[in-house]
């Protein structure tokens, strides 16, 4: 026997003792401290001695009816897994699933399990239990299975199968996930907490069918459960040197499970860092995690990635968050910005309050995605709440400038053509792009410049010019891109990278054959000195320069508004229909971008801009935020109309628009996407006050990624 002390809660004394494991039974025996250790099992005369037999049975063992049905339902469904057969998985899950996912969504996510996990090895039962409710799914009978398996390639991971009694009243797998830890599981019945009351905020599940992870969850007790109160994960430590009335515990309550993440106090900010992970270059990281936040209105919960070399920190400018204006726990998704630090080596993952107030964490999940296997749409699927960092900050150009532009014709003329501008630049949709405007006018001054500015697209036309673009970095591309729109009608896309090593942005015009290159160097914060070139045959020659002085550090670029659309072309009269303010009712079918069907109103304003060249349209939701923004014009050259739209979250595209006379509509196509996405629909025109939409996006795979329809009416 082998000794050992037993002491009881809250107290000091010990209790001397011993024990011996017995294949499957473990023996115990314990005495008061007042006498000598037991030497053996035996029953003993004296006081306050104690002998016990412990032996182990299987989990199976211990189960009810209804719960061994679900096992053998989860245990058939594992064994379809293992052989490989995943195109069989859609037909035997229930039909909760198949709303879920589709069945080669289904087969591509059970594939990249496999060839991350490589064979199972081992798998051990740990738990069965049944559950009224579970995350991103609706009310209703569940089971969750979990085991601890070995695979070729990773070993101890937490297998759940997740199971729901289908239509038909027998049980059928739903959800499965492989994680470092097990996924929580919440009761059966509410439990008590500060979080008791609060219903979560369109929930996801914790791995998205479309969307699986191809590593498991890198963070240490991702939710808290075998942490104890007031301490922290093990690995996970807290910074309060920028705050030092805050506390930082694990407390009862949270978004799901007994227990959660509490960052409280005054001050600029509380931060926990999670466990350290070694930035691996051959990976992309997708963070995700729920939060909620009470305290000051400036203030606000935040989930984010830090970077560091050795002990050096790179600064990360992330205050993209949950604030008290967001009542109940919110889902925040953001992906790694590593490739803006190229000299980090470590990084973390982070739960911040920044200012004043209480901030709790829940359920997060940080998975390695390999980088040569990427999905094209991983940074927009995964980076809902991603903000631009580090070099691909937006921030250096926002502010108003005074110009000065300079270029000579293509033809080598001698003589330079020259124009002021002055340019109001802001940060709005949800921060990822960045509007300016831009009025000129030809003078003969020598030392300013345009911000960000492409070339003129016409050197005649210059005179009283208007210019309207956009700026984004594109994660997906890992570029800038750049919109340009002129009073003179051209419209073009540039993109390229920021070299930090020089400050300056690279941007080419697109397409490539246009052979025209700009480069934009920071002198200093609020000088930019810039060149345009243009490629010949025989090497690069200079097409013009300009220079810029910031004026102001913030300026609102607001858009004057044309009384109508120009006279020429005449086709602009087909986007007049447009034209106006609309309440949109809008309906999403279930797709990998909206999982669950749902409905929500929009409140669009469309007015001609550009000296009444484009159409630009502006969209609020029921909140009155700005929701999205597009441009519309009609292109001579290609016979149709075109159009660009930026969103909130980030995205973009651009499609073009065909008048069918005859159907009384609007054909419409992407025309930039992904290679292999197909992006088509149909605005039919009902009068001129009313107008329905249809629009359907797949991806390469032949995944909805979204599926919609709208009622537009016009208001009165």
């Amino acid at each position: 026997p082998k000794q050992i002390d037993f002491v009881a809660p809250g107290k000091q004394e010990s209790m001397p003792g011993i024990y011996q494991f017995d294949g499957e039974r473990l023996k115990l025996a314990l005495i008061d401290q007042d006498y000598s250790r037991p030497t053996n099992f035996d029953p003993d005369h004296r006081p306050d001695h104690l002998t016990v037999t412990l032996e182990r049975v299987s989990v199976a063992a211990t189960l009810g009816q209804e719960e061994q049905t679900a096992l053998k339902a989860a245990e058939a469904y594992l064994a379809v897994v293992d052989a490989d057969k995943f195109d069989q998985l859609f037909d035997i899950g229930s039909n909760l699933a198949k709303k879920q996912a589709t069945r080669e969504q289904i087969l591509q996510t059970y594939q990249t399990i496999r060839n991350t996990l490589g064979k199972l090895e081992k798998r051990t039962l740990k738990r069965v239990r049944l559950i009224d409710k579970f995350i991103g799914l609706p009310p209703g009978r569940y089971a969750a299975v979990q085991y601890v398996s070995d695979f070729e390639k990773h070993k101890g991971l937490w297998e759940t199968v997740l199971l729901n009694v289908d239509d038909d009243g027998q049980w059928r797998a739903n959800t499965y996930a492989a994680t470092v830890q097990p996924l929580p599981l919440p009761e059966p019945k509410k439990k008590s907490g500060p979080a008791a009351s609060e219903k979560s905020q369109g929930p996801t599940s914790p791995i998205p069918p479309a969307a699986a992870p191809t590593g498991a969850n890198l963070i240490l007790d991702p939710s808290f459960e075998n942490t104890g109160l007031t301490q922290l994960p093990r690995d996970w430590r807290a910074w309060l040197n920028d705050g030092q009335e805050f506390r930082c515990e694990v407390v009862v309550g949270g978004h799901t499970g007994q227990r959660c993440l509490l960052i409280t106090g005054k001050g600029t900010r509380g931060v926990v860092f999670g466990n350290d992970l070694k930035a691996d270059r051959t990976k992309r990281y997708a963070l995700k995690g729920w939060a909620k936040f009470e305290g000051d209105k400036d203030s606000r919960a935040i989930i984010k990635f830090n970077y560091f070399r050795g002990s050096e920190f790179l600064g990360v400018h992330d205050l993209i968050g949950v604030t008290v204006d967001q009542p109940g726990w919110h889902l925040l998704e953001k992906t790694d910005a590593l490739d803006a630090y190229p000299q980090a080596d470590h990084f973390y993952a982070m739960c911040h309050v920044e200012g004043s107030g209480s901030g709790w964490f829940d359920d997060l999940e940080l998975i390695a995605y390999d980088r040569d296997k990427l999905p094209i749409d991983f940074d927009s699927r995964h980076g809902r709440h991603n903000r631009l960092t580090g070099p691909n900050s937006l921030d250096r150009w926002v502010g108003a400038w005074e110009t000065e532009y300079a270029f000579r014709e293509f033809d080598n003329s001698p003589n330079e053509t020259k124009l002021t501008m002055n340019t109001a630049s802001e940060r709005m949709l949800g921060g990822y792009f960045l509007l300016s405007h831009a009025k000129a006018a030809p003078v003969a001054s020598k030392d300013r410049k345009p911000m960000v500015a492409a070339p003129p697209a016409n050197a005649a036309a210059l005179g009283g010019e208007e210019r309207l673009l956009f700026l984004t970095f594109d994660q997906n591309l890992g570029a800038f891109r750049q919109w340009f729109f002129s009073s003179n009608g051209k419209a073009f896309e540039w993109r390229g990278p920021w070299d930090d090593a020089t400050k300056s942005l690279e941007l080419r015009m697109l397409p490539d054959a246009s052979n025209l290159f700009s480069s934009e160097h920071f002198v200093d914060a609020d000088h930019i000195e810039a060149k345009l070139r243009f490629q010949y045959v025989m090497g690069m020659k200079d097409a013009g320069r300009w220079t810029a002085t910031r004026k102001a550090a913030i300026a609102k670029a607001d858009v004057p508004v044309a009384k109508t659309h120009a006279a020429e072309p005449a086709e602009l009269s087909q986007l007049n229909k447009f034209a106006g303010e609309w309440t949109i009712r809008a309906t999403y079918k279930p797709s990998v971008w909206n999982p669950q069907r749902r409905e929500e109103t929009i409140n669009e304003t469309s007015t001609w801009v550009l000296g009444g060249r484009f159409l630009m349209t502006r969209a609020f939701n029921e909140k009155d935020e700005l929701t999205s923004i597009w441009i519309a014009t009609y292109e001579p050259m290609e016979k149709s109309n075109h159009f660009w739209f930026f969103n909130a979250d980030g995205a973009s595209g651009q499609w073009r628009l065909t008048w069918d006379q005859a159907s009384r509509g609007f054909h419409f196509r992407a025309i930039d996407m992904p290679p292999g996405w197909i992006g088509t629909g149909f605005n039919r025109w009902i009068n001129d006050d009313t107008f329905d939409n249809q629009a359907l996006i797949k991806d390469e795979n032949g995944r909805v990624l979204l599926d919609s329809t709208q009622d537009k009416r016009r208001k009165k």
